[in-house]
């Protein structure tokens, strides 16, 4: 499981992502597989970030990333393109997944991986989102209007910003009266929502929305057993959290990024 954030503001714009990458066994508890997967990129100029589905074929998808930057010619490209070429590459390797029986394809109309995508076309920075399976492409925010998404487990997220977690109160609803009043309540739901003024905040507030939103869904969820209509949440968002930033003046840089160290002292297995 995940979290991504992305984030357009004014200056410049931000993708950041946990590092915890969970398996779920038949008939068996959700176990955290890996504290240190990668999933936000560089490609050239330009950042990229996934969530959804942490394997393809037997591999893991910063493996298939890695693939892709290889083989891709950043020279120039603008971030419509690199959404392009993203969703068909990730389309190809999803379906000879399924096709080799390693998964089953998600219900119609449901997604398996989603990816954005951040830099710059000319002057103006651009948050591009992909979904696969359906090579979904769409531009959602620039820096010059500002925007915020996030994709995977959105919880409390929606909590912080919205106020409240759609997902869950639809499914807690339940009963079709239970849900006519949740929409009949939708405009007034509405206005909990924070206004954020993103385009108009700079890139250290950028990162820094981002980094708290992340690191409020650890700690949440590592305090927490879900919510009482449905307990027993499993922690599905943890490990380093890596920050990526793209301007106009310097194109990609790294805020923040796990780096490979040896041997820990015992007891510190989690630090840094």
């Amino acid at each position: 499981m995940t979290l991504v954030i992305g984030v357009a503001t004014g200056d410049g714009l931000v993708l950041a992502a946990d590092s915890r990458t969970t398996l779920a066994l038949p008939d068996k508890p959700w176990r955290v597989l890996s504290d240190f997967t990668h999933k936000v990129f560089q490609v050239g100029d330009l950042a990229a970030a996934t969530s959804g589905w942490a394997f393809l074929s037997g591999r893991n998808v910063a493996a298939h990333m890695a693939d892709f930057v290889h083989l891709y010619e950043s020279n120039g490209k603008t971030p419509e393109a690199l959404s392009n070429e993203l969703a068909d590459f990730f389309e190809d390797r999803f379906a000879k997944h399924v096709a080799a029986g390693l998964g089953a394809a998600p219900p119609l109309g449901q997604r398996a991986i989603w990816v954005y995508v951040a830099g710059y076309n000319g002057a103006v920075g651009e948050l591009w989102e992909i979904a696969i399976p359906g090579k979904a492409v769409s531009k959602r925010y620039t820096t010059e209007l500002g925007g915020a998404l996030w994709q995977g487990q959105t919880d409390v997220v929606g909590r912080i910003i919205l106020g409240i977690d759609p997902t869950l109160a639809w499914r807690v609803a339940g009963n079709p009266a239970l849900a006519k009043a949740l929409t009949d309540l939708q405009p007034s739901i509405s206005g909990l929502e924070y206004q954020l003024n993103l385009q108009l905040l700079n890139v250290q507030d950028a990162i820094d929305l981002a980094v708290v939103l992340i690191r409020t869904t650890i700690d949440v969820q590592r305090l927490t057993n879900g919510i009482a209509a449905e307990p027993g949440s499993f922690p599905g968002v943890g490990g380093p959290v890596e920050v990526a930033l793209v301007t106009s003046e310097n194109g990609f840089e790294w805020v923040q990024r796990t780096a490979l160290i040896g041997e820990r002292a015992s007891g510190h297995a989690e630090d840094l």
